[in-house]
């Protein structure tokens, strides 16, 4: 899914998209979120939207990937083991 997303193409394209309240939700996420906007920063260019969660959910045996230095590294067992902790 993460070099889906990295194409330029349609990046929704063939999924099977989850809606709650409008938002989109991708199949297969190890989280999600829906949120109200609570509050919007402006700074010169750039806009930070705070949010106030409205719905949430999350999968505890998911696998978490992280996409750093070209390459793609398991983070499972360091969440873990820092939850442990």
């Amino acid at each position: 899914m993460a070099e889906q997303f990295a194409a330029s193409r349609d990046r929704f394209a063939g999924l099977d998209l989850e809606w709650r309240g409008g938002i989109p939700l991708l199949p297969g996420a190890a989280a999600a979120a829906v949120c109200r906007v609570s509050r919007v920063i402006v700074a010169a260019d750039h806009a930070l939207v705070r949010g106030a969660p409205a719905w949430c959910r999350a999968d505890e045996g998911a696998e978490l990937l992280l996409f750093a230095g070209g390459h793609y590294h398991d983070l499972s067992a360091a969440v873990m083991s820092a939850v442990v902790a």
